[in-house]
């Protein structure tokens, strides 16, 4: 909590763990689900109301209360929810959430307040399949000396034969972002990470080098060869390698591929190879970042939330959640990584008039979008006089688009490293994502879900 009594994001999965009504699936195929009540001398019905619904696309489907529904202090049942009957639809997950919440007005929250919630993925049969996506219209290539520009109906993209990175992306004449899609590694430290001396690029073992390598380890990409294709008039190819260089003695490789399609979409697929010389660090993350350009601040997301989710930390629902990038920031007493979202199907940033740009993951993807950029964040001890007046006023977002970031830890503040299956040690890595030009109006859950060949 902060000091003006704001509860902080992580408050929600406090309150998710100890919820006095647990749940976990049984049959889901019979929409079963097993109920503990950890309670040792109250009964769910003397003060909860249970309820159920179907979601699917952020749309409730089916719903329903659970009247007379009961469960004892310490009581384990299992309960066959009244789900009727439902033809799935093609590339569509289908959520069942359960709910207790209060019947009453207790002095600490009013009737209705949420005690305890579970949300069940459900293992539905596809019937029907998406038709095949139409043929691409085609592409006009112009490969000059100093760029690559690839331009199709309402839309751009340019590659600079320099650095091998995408330097411009257009919806229409509507430049989208202002610096070029980089291999992003970094994220500012948290509380845990400072105390556990992240930041640090002193080597103490040198078969265990500290992460603090990776801070500035994107600004040493440096493009070795670059190949530009166009095997069919609605599709072109550019496959790039270089390397990333942590030290003389630690440099690994990349490579980057993009395939820029006439419907709009440009696909990203890189496979990161770290050092191989000796041991290379942790790396904090492992994705890309772009900066968007100012007025591109609403932002749609298909994933967990609505508050920020991590790693370690993401007891959320999937859902479908709406905002402006600004409300995505926390003001943590002292500023650091914040507003991160976990199992992000799809992501969209765009303007008042719908232009923009959306990405998918392949399948999902860890993602963040907010005004401060990464290194406006950054401080290294907690010592260090760094509060929330002294960070920069930004109009521009910073989007990062990731596998993953390393967990947040937390058993300690002054050393503990986060579990190991939370962390991101460096074996080699993929990512792959959809990026799609908007020009305004497009349904974005049917986009979303729209097959690319």
């Amino acid at each position: 909590v902060n000091p003006d009594g704001t509860p902080q994001p992580e408050m929600a999965e406090i309150k998710k763990i100890y919820q006095p009504i647990q749940m976990r699936a049984r049959d889901l195929t019979k929409a079963e689900v097993e109920l503990t009540n950890w309670y040792d001398f109250l009964s769910s019905e003397d003060w909860l109301a249970a309820d159920w619904r179907l979601v699917a696309d952020g749309k409730t489907l089916q719903q329903g209360a659970l009247e007379n529904f009961t469960l004892a202090p310490r009581e384990k049942k299992v309960l066959a929810l009244p789900l009727r009957a439902f033809e799935a639809a093609p590339a569509t997950e289908y959520f069942l959430e359960v709910r207790f919440a209060l019947k009453t007005n207790p002095p600490w929250a009013d009737a209705g307040h949420e005690i305890a919630w579970e949300q069940f993925k459900l293992p539905v049969a596809l019937t029907a399949q998406l038709p095949p996506p139409p043929a691409a219209p085609a592409l006009t290539l112009d490969d000059a000396a100093d760029k690559i520009t690839v331009i199709g109906p309402a839309f751009s993209a340019t590659i600079d034969r320099a650095t091998g990175l995408l330097a411009s992306l257009k919806s229409g004449d509507a430049e989208l972002i202002d610096t070029p899609l980089t291999p992003h590694f970094w994220r500012a430290p948290i509380d845990n990470d400072r105390g556990n001396k992240m930041w640090s690029t002193t080597i103490v073992n040198r078969w265990n080098p500290p992460p603090g390598f990776w801070r500035h380890a994107h600004k040493s990409w440096k493009l070795q060869s670059l190949e530009v294709t166009q095997p069919s008039p609605g599709r072109v190819v550019v496959t790039t390698w270089g390397t990333i260089t942590l030290d003389p003695s630690m440099v690994g490789k990349q490579r980057i591929t993009y395939t820029i399609l006439g419907s709009g979409d440009v696909l990203f697929d890189t496979q990161f190879l770290p050092p191989a010389a000796r041991n290379a660090p942790e790396l904090p993350r492992f994705g890309t970042q772009v900066i968007v350009r100012e007025g591109f601040d609403r932002l749609s997301w298909f994933g967990k939330g609505p508050h920020e989710t991590y790693w370690d930390r993401q007891d959320a629902r999937v859902g479908l959640y709406r905002g402006t990038v600004a409300e995505q920031y926390f003001p943590y007493m002292r500023p650091q990584e914040t507003g991160n979202k976990e199992a992000v199907r799809w992501l969209a940033l765009t303007d008042k008039s719908g232009r923009g740009l959306l990405a998918v993951g392949q399948p999902l993807l860890s993602a963040n979008a907010t005004h401060q950029q990464t290194e406006d964040l950054f401080s290294a001890t907690q010592e260090e006089p760094f509060y929330q007046f002294q960070i920069p006023d930004r109009k521009t977002i910073t989007l990062n688009l990731d596998l993953k970031q390393r967990g947040l830890g937390g058993d300690t503040s002054w050393g503990a490293l986060p579990h190991e299956e939370f962390r991101l040690n460096p074996w080699p890595m993929s990512l792959r994502y959809r990026l799609r030009v908007l020009t305004g109006g497009e349904d974005l859950v049917a986009l979303a879900k729209q097959p690319v060949e």
